[in-house]
């Protein structure tokens, strides 16, 4: 039974992580590739210079979706919180 749980939580936490995590790390992605398609295209060899490109996009992608990321988090806690008052009556 709290293996059964715990594998559970687990794994709703790690589906949780993914999902939060997705927009970012694919906002960061294209503007790397972006950045890296544009230093081939003009012979540019500096990889210094894609830092500030992805930390713009980071920027424009946790404006865009930080408001879904916290609601898709408060709602994560939330259920979180009412199914711990289920498990811990459950004992």
């Amino acid at each position: 039974m709290y293996w059964a749980t715990g594998t559970t939580l687990l794994g709703n936490a790690l589906l949780m992580a993914l999902w939060l995590s997705l927009p970012l790390l694919a906002g960061i992605s294209l503007a790397g590739l972006l950045g890296g398609y544009l230093q081939g295209l003009f012979g540019l060899s500096d990889p210094g210079s894609l830092l500030a490109p992805k930390l713009v996009a980071a920027g424009i992608v946790l404006a865009l979706f930080s408001t879904w990321m916290l609601s898709l988090t408060c709602g994560y806690w939330g259920s979180l919180w009412v199914a711990a008052g289920a498990w811990v009556h459950a004992r």
